[in-house]
């Protein structure tokens, strides 16, 4: 990645602070490029390679990227620049950020601190670090206050300074992104969670008739994105260990941890040489539950699956090196959106995340698809799971999946012929 580095002091004439460079009107990476190109404007600094880097440069998302990936960075000094008011000495810009620092006069650091909590709202800092971080939908906000006559926090003092760094982050336009506006919140929401007490054992559990294939970390299995109505079934299979003979036990509880109620108990048992199955059932009232795959067909009667499944898999390669933000957002979408609303999650990050996970992947040139696979069959048919017997995953790109899970559950709604992913 080339890196252009421009560094000038300029100074201007005295003019009221508040008539020139006010950082905290600025909410885009593209006013922020305008504010730089400004600056050096008005105080007779034109550098041209800097103004055809900005002017090279694609807005995409609400941010600004150079076609070669090349960035910059300018160091600027010039009188008038300021932060609400609050005087900035030094400001360093860079191609989707700045990053400021306080004069050391007249309570800096205490009043930039007390605007952006007023703006932003109070966040945590730990242990006296002196560090604040505000992460926003369109912009990150990290501040880091500098010590010189305070003595903490609650006691700053007048020379006290501070360094503000701000980063743009793309504007999405995608539906999927803004997921989490769509998600509604309840009076009661339980999350009805599954906890196994065990170890050196081996198990299967099935949720209504679903068999679970994801990694569940510290013997906890979050139930709710397998509910579809308000009584749910739990089978746990456990398999003896041929390796510990002796002093193997299982037993589990269904929680809502919600309001850490214990709603069922499953005695457990000695596991020696053969196979136990657990199984009980509980009511699961949630206030939403998800269409997923109830309104799909049979597919156990399906002649062509394995084909549709690999088509699915094709179209879904295709859209990630051809950066299709559109298909990709089809094919995600209801599933994000249910796996959300049963999490009652309202973050911003997580639809964000992962979608930014998908489109790192359109690195890639090549993938390859699995066409040795087993299906195995739930929920009556209505629910499928492939998987893999030649790779470890059913698509996997040239450079590796960077940690992304790309093996789904697929249903095909009634009235289509195609495969739907839901989960």
């Amino acid at each position: 990645m080339k890196n252009l580095l421009i560094f000038f002091i300029l100074f201007g004439t005295a003019i009221n602070a508040q008539d020139r460079y006010d950082f905290s009107r600025i909410k885009s990476s593209p006013n922020l490029q305008k504010l730089l190109l400004k600056i050096m404007q008005e105080n007779g600094k034109n550098d041209e390679s800097l103004i055809k880097h900005i002017k090279e440069s694609k807005i995409v998302d609400g941010i600004s990227i150079h076609p070669n990936w090349s960035t910059y960075s300018s160091k600027v000094t010039v009188k008038g620049m300021h932060y609400n008011g609050i005087p900035i000495s030094t400001a360093i810009f860079y191609s989707n950020g700045v990053k400021l620092t306080t004069d050391s006069i007249a309570y800096s650091a205490k009043n930039i601190l007390q605007t952006l909590e007023a703006k932003n709202g109070l966040t945590i800092t730990y242990n006296n670090r002196r560090t604040y971080n505000w992460d926003k939908e369109t912009v990150n906000i990290n501040l880091s206050i500098k010590l010189i006559n305070g003595k903490n926090l609650a006691f700053l003092g007048n020379k006290d300074y501070a360094i503000l760094n701000i980063k743009f982050k793309p504007t999405y336009k995608i539906p999927l992104a803004h997921i989490h506006s769509k998600i509604k919140t309840y009076d009661k929401q339980p999350d009805y969670t599954l906890v196994s007490q065990t170890s050196n054992l081996n198990y299967d559990i099935v949720v209504n008739n679903i068999k679970v294939v994801e990694t569940y970390s510290r013997d906890r299995l979050r139930l709710n994105k397998y509910i579809t109505d308000n009584i749910t079934n739990v089978k746990i299979i456990v398999k003896p260990n041929p390796d510990y003979k002796e002093g193997l036990h299982y037993s589990a509880r269904i929680l809502d941890l919600n309001n850490h109620k214990e709603l069922k108990e499953i005695k457990g048992a000695f596991i020696s040489d053969r196979t136990v199955v657990f199984e009980t059932n509980f009511n699961s009232e949630l206030p939403y539950y998800p269409n997923a795959w109830t309104t799909g067909i049979d597919l156990r009667k399906e002649k062509n699956l394995k084909e549709k499944i690999i088509a699915f898999y094709k179209k879904l390669g295709k859209a990630i090196i051809e950066n299709d933000e559109e298909v990709l957002n089809n094919i995600f979408y209801q599933r994000q959106y249910e796996i959300q609303q049963l999490d009652y999650d309202t973050r911003f990050q997580t639809a964000r995340t992962m979608w930014r996970n998908l489109l790192r992947l359109k690195e890639n040139k090549k993938y390859t698809i699995s066409n040795d696979f087993e299906i195995e069959f739930s929920a009556n048919g209505k629910l499928i799971y492939p998987h893999p017997k030649d790779i470890n995953q059913m698509l996997i790109f040239e450079k590796g999946n960077y940690g992304e899970e790309l093996n789904f559950y697929f249903y095909q709604p009634k009235g289509l012929n195609e495969l739907k992913l839901i989960r």
